[in-house]
């Protein structure tokens, strides 16, 4: 092989690298999303069943964060679904240029080291394409991407509704009155007032009358 062609090659190993780095980067960050979007929607849930000031509708209001988090997974989805397309198209240029500078002694041995990522994946697809759309569907829906938001989309409308008809059959809390005991001091009674004790001149005087 020629140095020309080796040097071909180191490029494509060196961007195939790059490009499985970005992808498993992708798969990272589809879990964080994820992760953001079940927060979101599970701490609401419970701040809005905790509380009965605000409106068990206002979950709805939910609904567009979690299309927002749907799309921008997809976007992930498309951008990892490219980085795959140029993976498969590394392959077969790296076993191109391995197939025409081998001797044919060597060929199958060189061939099994080369990557054949994309290419498994790219078969698989293309079985699947081949199936029929039922079969698309079914495996589209074993994917967990579409099931997970869809089941979350169902849990904030089903969570808004059971919890304003629990609101509605609580019966309304009776009105508190509240009474103030103020504490009057009441002063002592005092009782009949003794008579001043009488001398002895006036005594003798009330005797003789």
């Amino acid at each position: 092989m020629t140095d020309e062609h080796n040097l071909l090659i180191e490029q494509l190993s060196s961007e195939y690298r790059i490009l499985q780095d970005k992808i498993d980067k992708i798969g990272a960050f589809r879990f964080t999303v994820r992760g953001w979007s079940v927060t979101v929607v599970v701490a609401s849930i419970f701040t809005v069943g905790s509380t009965k000031l605000v409106s068990p509708f206002l979950l709805l209001f939910l609904l567009p964060f979690t299309a927002s988090f749907y799309l921008m997974e997809q976007e992930q989805n498309h951008i990892r679904g490219l980085f795959l397309g140029r993976v498969g198209q590394i392959e077969k240029e790296i076993r191109r240029v391995i197939r025409a500078n081998q001797s044919p002694g060597k060929l199958s041995h060189e061939v099994g080291l080369t990557p054949r990522i994309a290419h498994h994946l790219s078969a698989a697809r293309r079985s699947s394409e081949m199936a029929g759309p039922l079969f698309r569907f079914i495996e589209r829906m074993r994917d967990p991407f579409h099931p997970f938001y869809l089941a979350q989309l169902l849990i904030i409308v089903i969570a808004a509704v059971f919890l304003a008809r629990s609101d509605k059959h609580q019966p309304p809390a009776s009105p508190t009155t509240v009474i103030e005991y103020h504490q009057i001091e009441s002063e002592p009674e005092e009782g009949p007032t003794k008579a001043a004790p009488k001398n002895e001149k006036e005594q003798n005087k009330e005797e003789a009358r």
